[in-house]
């Protein structure tokens, strides 16, 4: 993953939408989940290469997780907001 992230035209980046994926049982993929461990290090190395200068700084980083009504009530849990949003506001206030 980190390779295809590499090819893209970081000099262009304006936003960054961070979320987590996860599959269900079916192997159904949903994205607005909840960052795994795993995660992490991806978002860590997109920030470093703003922080290298080299990728642009974008104007807004937003934390895509849940959302509103029944599609999303199952992946809105408040803690995970809780605990999450303060180690992004540390990574991406860091540059």
């Amino acid at each position: 993953e980190l390779d295809y992230l590499s090819q893209m035209p970081g000099e262009y980046l304006r936003e960054i939408h961070i979320t987590g994926i996860a599959s269900d049982e079916s192997g159904a993929r949903y994205d607005h989940m909840g960052l795994a461990e795993q995660d992490w290090p991806f978002v860590e190395w997109v920030l470093d290469r703003v922080r290298a200068g080299d990728w642009s700084a974008p104007w807004i980083a937003g934390f895509e997780y849940g959302g509103i009504g029944p599609h999303f009530e199952w992946r809105s849990d408040s803690s995970v907001i809780g605990d999450q949003v303060p180690r992004l506001y540390e990574l991406v206030h860091s540059f």
